[in-house]
């Protein structure tokens, strides 16, 4: 399944946030960075449904825990489509808070078939507490 973790909630504590994105006048107009948590099956599959051709969003790296090896790689632009001409990178998911901060994650997408409940929370976690 997908789940995503809306870093917005993190930052915005009150409505008279003056942030860059309050700014924009239309939803449309705010596009979100999004790290999609897990690669090589799920992740991929609903990258391909939700997020290739979509305008609004950005994916801006995938996090590798599961597979040996695969972190440091990329998921290739002929299959990333057009919105993607150099693919899009694959990284440790031991890197986790580093890359929210360094990519401008807005939006964490949990995109694992087979976690426990304890995983999946710890994970929330360290993507909000960031």
């Amino acid at each position: 399944s997908i789940q995503s973790i809306n870093m917005s909630q993190r930052k915005h504590k009150t409505e008279t946030c003056n942030c860059e994105c309050k700014e924009k006048k239309n939803k449309e107009e705010v596009k979100e960075r999004v790290l999609i948590l897990g690669a090589a099956g799920r992740d991929f599959h609903n990258f391909n449904t939700v997020f290739r051709k979509n305008p609004y969003a950005e994916v801006v790296g995938f996090t590798a825990q599961q597979i040996p090896g695969i972190d440091d790689r990329m998921y290739p632009a002929v299959l990333a489509g057009p919105l993607y001409p150099k693919g899009i990178k694959i990284y440790p998911e031991a890197d986790l808070e580093k890359l929210i901060d360094e990519l401008k994650v807005t939006n964490c997408i949990l995109s694992y078939s087979d976690l426990r409940y304890n995983t999946v929370m710890t994970l929330a976690c360290r993507c909000l507490a960031k």
